[in-house]
């Protein structure tokens, strides 16, 4: 029997963002394993023990997870990520959602891992490469002397606060250090060099984007993250009564 000593009313709020994560993993042709994941979010706290979630959908398609189905749920929280170990006790319609009512089967504990909500939005930035004195700089830990140097446009698609996904016609190449510059908040503009994680051409390219570019905050003072996380939950918060 689980000893659940983090309560679900305590750390997680009603429309707060879950990630299902199938146990059993799938084996591949190349010997590797897919770990399948579904996303959803909260609708109902039944318990300390259950609560309620949409039913996930991929590619406009309800998926029906079945009853009996055990996951690995990541769940995202102004606390933190949390995790445990859940059970899909039931699955029913309300209306016009589709949901899944879940057991926790394990502690609920707060997850380790530097994981940040993503928040999809249409946000201008502008960015560029770093010169090679800036990269020398901040390889070397000193304070870096930002050159008056041409910035490209570009549109971010979602950020949290580990990093960004933006759209551009402009291309990097992975493992590249760029400085982007933006603002989420009035009057308050953020300036973080940020490495790229990989670069992908759009399936359908925009007339100003090009390509989509991933990138992770590798200078990010703690202060600023926070900054980013609570305006992410705050826009959530307002999607959400829109919404309702």
């Amino acid at each position: 029997m689980k000893d659940n000593g983090l309560l679900l009313s305590k750390y997680i709020a009603l429309g707060s963002k879950v990630e299902l994560e199938v146990i059993d993993r799938v084996l591949q042709d190349d010997g590797s394993y897919l770990k399948k994941k579904y996303e959803s979010k909260v609708v109902e706290i039944i318990s300390d023990d259950r609560l309620v979630v949409n039913m996930p959908v991929e590619q406009g398609n309800t998926v029906l997870l079945p009853v009996g189905s055990e996951y690995d749920i990541h769940i995202f929280t102004p606390e933190g990520l949390f995790q445990c170990i859940v059970r899909v006790v039931n699955r029913y319609k309300e209306g016009e959602k589709s949901l899944l009512e879940i057991e926790i089967i394990s502690n609920l504990v707060k997850y380790q891992r530097r994981e940040y909500y993503r928040y999809s939005c249409m946000l201008p930035i502008k960015f560029r490469l770093l010169a090679q004195d800036e990269i020398a700089d901040f390889k070397e830990k000193k304070e870096i002397k930002f050159m008056e140097l041409p910035m490209s446009d570009a549109e971010v698609v979602n950020i949290s606060g580990g990093g960004m996904r933006f759209i551009t016609k402009d291309i990097c190449e992975p493992n590249d250090l760029i400085i982007t510059n933006y603002s989420i908040i009035e009057g308050r503009e953020f300036c973080h060099i940020a490495k790229v994680l990989a670069v992908k051409p759009l399936d359908n390219p925009l007339a100003d984007a090009d390509f989509e570019i991933r990138c992770q905050f590798v200078n990010i003072q703690n202060d600023e993250r926070v900054m980013i996380i609570k305006y992410i939950f705050e826009e959530e918060r307002k999607k959400r009564k829109l919404e309702s």
